[in-house]
């Protein structure tokens, strides 16, 4: 006699597939029933919920009147400020180049990370002198003693 086995798989019609069913806990909790508090303290909250419910379904949506968003400006639209480059306020290109009312950003001194490489002068010319160092390597350490202004050439 043969049986047919049941191994599960994926139903649409069971009821974690529901989204009535599925709590705010996520997969944790499937219903919107609260569970987990005090004994005689479910049936409390459970129905202070169905009130909560009850009322929001009787709440009448054409009470009050949505408020009206501006058109749209289609992305194809001629623009509306013809004098004024792209790329104001961005920090590169034509425009004004800075937005009013906003602290300017540091420039960057480098100072302190030059005396870090100077420091490491030696170290990092052994390295690129080594015959096992990679051409990418060297290149790195070539482009790092250029940049930074070597004071003992002086």
């Amino acid at each position: 006699m043969a049986i047919t086995e049941n191994r599960g798989g994926r139903r649409p019609t069971a009821p974690q597939y529901n989204p009535n069913n599925v709590g705010a806990g996520g997969g944790n909790t499937q219903s919107g029933k609260a569970s987990g508090f005090a004994y005689g303290m479910n049936k409390t909250i459970n129905e202070q919920r169905s009130q909560g419910n009850a009322a929001v379904a009787a709440m009448s949506p054409s009470g009050a009147a949505a408020p009206s968003l501006p058109q749209v400006t289609p992305i194809t639209a001629p623009t509306e400020l013809p004098n004024q480059p792209v790329t104001d306020g961005a920090a590169l290109g034509p425009g004004m180049n800075t937005i009013p009312g906003l602290p300017q950003p540091p420039v960057a001194d480098n100072t302190i990370f030059n005396q870090n490489i100077e420091a490491y002068r030696p170290v990092l010319a052994y390295i690129a002198n080594q015959a096992s160092t990679s051409t990418d390597t060297r290149k790195v350490i070539s482009l790092l003693l250029t940049m930074t202004p070597n004071e003992n050439m002086a």
